[in-house]
């Protein structure tokens, strides 16, 4: 059953008093309608209808709300209660709900302008019922002239030609305020987005010291120019590039992994994006600097000539000092094989790790950092399958510890410097003089990989790092480089 759309008119299907019409598919049309009948508990839908008693005129024409004073014989019109639907039992079908004084006016304007429409089609009407009965005038004395006659057709197109024109500039007005206002929400979003993010941008440079453990935010950026150069040729890990977070905020959030092992939960927080976005960002950015840090810039270890050039003071008893070599360990997850686990247990500390060996040059700068080998190895295999007597030439000097028993395969012309061992009871004067000597300058690896040991990344290495452990401690090798000088000598120079 189909029930008529207008405003307290109660005709339906049921009756078989009248025909029904849907509203039109053009948009002006249908606005046209929609303004007609004035109804705000609702909008039209697919299946609404008109009945035919708001058309006097045609279907072509705009349907009229009857008021009660030209309601036609043999119709009576009601609250269309129907379109109200109540839940409760109580509130009676046919009575309309109570008006406040604007809804009152508004009814009131609306009914007037309903009123004016009727009589537009009224005038309309009454102009064609004239213009039909022009030849019984021609028999009359008085002749009007055909250029004086007022073209009554003319003025109804002209009308409706008027009315689309607004209609449709007011769907075009509405069309551009709501466009207006999705673009002024999304800035907002985004600017709320850029206002909560983690942004390298608005954080003062203690921040960045903090987070990053660069000295300072022209060091941040120095390196975020370098990367910037490559930007076009990185390749993410997951195949995809974060829009949302820009490149100097990546490496940000790369350095603070680096330097506090965040969460990925944690940096998601911070910097406003998903951990799925964060473990892309950090997988990629890691071979990144290990490529720009690491691989281009500690690719060369420094000459003997270029050493002597920035010695320090105390080292004048070893110019010719080339490397202080030192290994370090770093702990790492149990292992689940048993054969792995025999290999990374470290008996001298206790515990399961990697080790790897540092190389610094007298100035205490990082010159050379080899790949991880399992706790288990000596300073001395790892000397020599790591290549770093490749870099050594006949007259430099090498200074490390007792551990280092490495005369018998140094090259030829490069010699070695431990402290010597205790064979008597007691050193002699001479044995604590060279012992205090190289003590005292070769203290600089250990503070440079006590340096290492701040990037808390390298505290402990879980399971599914390992495989790229090598790049992460090489990487907080190349950052302990761009530190300010251990050594102050140096520093002043």
């Amino acid at each position: 059953m189909v029930f008529c759309f207008v405003p307290r008119c109660n005709h339906k299907s049921s009756n078989e008093s009248c025909s029904f019409y849907r509203f039109p598919s053009d948009v002006t049309q249908r606005r046209l309608w929609v303004r007609a009948v004035r109804r705000a508990d609702r909008k039209p839908s697919v299946h609404s209808r008109i009945c035919s008693c708001h058309f006097p005129a045609g279907e072509k024409n705009v349907p009229v709300l009857f008021l009660s004073t030209n309601v036609p014989t043999g119709h009576i019109l009601e609250d269309h209660s129907y379109s109200l639907r109540q839940d409760s039992a109580d509130v009676p079908e046919n009575v309309p709900p109570p008006m406040d004084e604007e809804q009152e006016m508004d009814e009131e304007q609306e009914m007037v302008e309903e009123q004016e429409m009727v009589e537009e089609q009224e005038m309309a009407t009454q102009c064609m019922a004239d213009k039909e009965d022009e030849p019984s005038l021609a028999d009359q004395t008085l002749t009007i002239s055909s250029e004086e006659q007022p073209n009554c057709s003319t003025t109804k197109e002209e009308l409706q030609s008027e009315r689309r024109k607004r209609i449709q500039l007011e769907i075009e007005l509405e069309h551009s305020i709501a466009e207006v206002q999705f673009l002024k929400d999304k800035l907002q979003g985004q600017m709320s987005n850029c206002h909560d993010r983690y942004s390298a941008s608005q954080m003062s440079e203690s921040v960045i010291r903090m987070e990053t453990g660069l000295p300072d935010r022209d060091t941040f950026s120095a390196v975020c120019e370098y990367v910037a150069r490559f930007e076009d040729s990185i390749t993410y890990f997951a195949g995809w590039r974060p829009k949302e977070i820009i490149l100097e905020d990546q490496i940000f959030m790369a350095l603070m992994k680096i330097r506090h092992n965040y969460t990925h939960l944690h940096l998601a927080s911070l910097f406003n994006c998903s951990t799925r976005t964060v473990s892309n960002v950090l997988t990629t950015f890691i071979e990144v600097l290990h490529k720009v840090l690491f691989k281009d810039i500690m690719s060369t270890v420094p000459s003997r000539e270029k050493n002597q050039t920035c010695m320090p003071s105390s080292f004048l008893p070893f110019q010719n000092c080339r490397m202080i070599l030192d290994c370090t360990d770093i702990k790492i997850a149990i292992p689940k094989q048993m054969d792995t686990q025999k290999e990374t247990y470290s008996a001298y500390r206790g515990m399961h790790s990697f080790k790897v060996l540092i190389g610094v040059a007298p100035n205490a700068v990082i010159t050379y950092c080899s790949k991880l080998y399992p706790g288990s190895v000596s300073d001395k295999e790892i000397v020599l399958d790591s290549g770093v007597l490749n870099h050594f030439k006949p007259g430099d000097l090498i200074l490390a510890d007792k551990g280092f028993l490495i005369h018998n395969i140094l090259p030829e012309g490069v010699t070695v410097n431990i402290p010597p061992f205790l064979s008597h009871g007691q050193l002699t004067h001479s044995e604590a003089h060279a012992t205090k000597l190289i003590a005292q300058n070769r203290i600089h690896v250990e503070r440079a990989n006590g340096r290492l040991k701040d990037f808390k990344i390298l505290k402990f290495i879980p399971s599914h790092l390992r495989h790229f452990a090598d790049k992460l401690v090489q990487v907080c090798c190349a950052l302990v480089n761009l530190q300010s000088p251990l050594i102050k000598e140096v520093a002043t120079e």
